[in-house]
């Protein structure tokens, strides 16, 4: 089911680190303000692995 959300559509998004299994997986209306607040701390690079429209 894909939802929008007031000011823009909704995404399931991937985050990670290259070379690393452990991934995020969650949804916002910015994948990139995701990527932002979990690089935060950690000492890996992170990066939108992937995303796609939905909720």
């Amino acid at each position: 089911m894909t939802s929008s959300t007031p000011g823009g559509d909704s995404y399931v998004y991937v985050i990670g680190s290259a070379g690393s299994t452990r991934v995020k997986i969650g949804t916002s209306v910015s994948p990139k303000k995701g990527l932002k607040e979990l690089q935060t701390g950690n000492p890996d690079r992170l990066e939108v692995l992937w995303y796609t429209l939905g909720g």
